[in-house]
């Protein structure tokens, strides 16, 4: 497929613009995948205004790894991504050798490539999706009972899928999800899937706060107050699983001593560059017996497991959606500051 099309081309921190670029190519074992939605990630928020490590200087990228869109030219060998297929994209794929490949989990790789990162991304009418992702189980057919606003959300909704698979969150746990952004709003959601017997979330903005609520939340506290959370849900025992999803060295600190006997605590956020580490209780560590973990990104399999999740309307990920936006409105979005309102912007490339 020859001609042109538009996409949001990154150039280096604060530059971005919706441009007019060529239609990429494909070659063997590739798809070509018109998007039909794309959602933004607070990695392209980052990326927008600080740069990553994964795009050289001076080196042009078309950003978005979260989207959903539709195959109109296959060079694969799979006769399910034929075109008129509708499909996702679990975004980062490994080197294959390496043990954390070989154990399926490229997000691990430490030579991984990522649509939107090493690679040109959703954030385009049309993306080429490399024969590799093909090959290692990457690209998801989705069921017709999947819409479009729905899975452009499977990738973010799969790393908190993966949190809870590390953190091992089961039927009648006692879950407290410190942060109700976006992500700490799809922590609610999973852990209330999973069957939690009580999930409480500790977060200071009330906006946030009722949508915790309206996402299954029991309860929503301030972090001042999360002490008390564990006498009035836990009877002072503590929570099983504590799951922190802000960056902040003091939310790292706090959840520690809301953990319950042989707790969970899962560390989902990472700390920004430069940031000083928090100072943990490894006494409670030690005599309570918790375990602390973290996660980031999610394997293929995982993203799959996602996507059957979706389809079975286990989760209402189209709850989140607070915008809508056009492409050309993109890197005004990626540039403003985010609001305490704003959870996920979705971009509509098709009807």
């Amino acid at each position: 497929m020859t001609g042109f099309m538009r996409a949001a081309v990154y150039r280096g921190p604060g530059r971005i613009a919706v441009e007019r670029v060529a239609v990429p190519e494909t070659g063997p074992g590739d798809l070509l995948v018109r998007v039909r939605r794309a959602s933004l990630c607070a990695t392209d928020h980052k990326v927008v205004a600080h740069g990553h490590f994964k795009i050289a200087p001076g080196v042009a990228r078309i950003l978005g790894h979260e989207f959903v869109g539709e195959v109109v030219e296959s060079k694969a060998d799979d006769p399910r991504l034929g075109p008129g297929s509708r499909v996702a994209v679990a975004p980062n794929v490994g080197c294959g050798r390496c043990r954390a490949c070989l154990q399926g989990l490229d997000n691990l790789c430490p030579a991984y490539e990522a649509l939107g990162l090493t690679l040109d991304g959703g954030l385009a009418e049309y993306v080429r999706v490399p024969a590799v992702f093909v090959r290692r189980g990457n690209v998801v057919p989705l069921s017709e009972a999947i819409p479009d606003d729905a899975a452009a959300l499977i990738e973010p909704l799969s790393t908190v899928v993966a949190a809870h698979e590390a953190v091992g969150t089961r039927a009648g746990d006692r879950v407290a999800i410190i942060g109700a952004g976006p992500m700490g709003l799809m922590h609610v959601m999973v852990a209330r899937a999973l069957g939690a017997a009580v999930v409480v979330a500790v977060e200071p903005l009330e906006v946030r706060g009722e949508m915790a609520r309206r996402l299954g939340a029991d309860a929503v506290v301030p972090p001042e107050g999360a002490g008390e959370a564990v006498a009035r849900f836990t009877a002072g025992e503590g929570f099983d699983v504590v799951v922190v999803t802000v960056p902040l060295k003091e939310a790292q600190q706090q959840a520690v001593g809301l953990a319950a006997v042989q707790g969970r605590v899962h560390l989902f956020a990472g700390l920004p560059r430069g940031s000083d580490f928090p100072s943990l209780d490894t006494n409670a560590v030690h005599y309570r017996q918790l375990v602390v973990t973290g996660t980031t990104g999610s394997s293929a399999l995982q993203f799959r497991r996602t996507a059957e999740m979706v389809a079975h309307r286990r989760l209402d990920v189209e709850a989140l959606i607070s915008e809508r936006v056009e492409l050309e409105e993109v890197p005004a979005v990626l540039a403003a500051p985010r609001r305490s309102d704003q959870l996920k912007t979705l971009v509509t490339l098709m009807p």
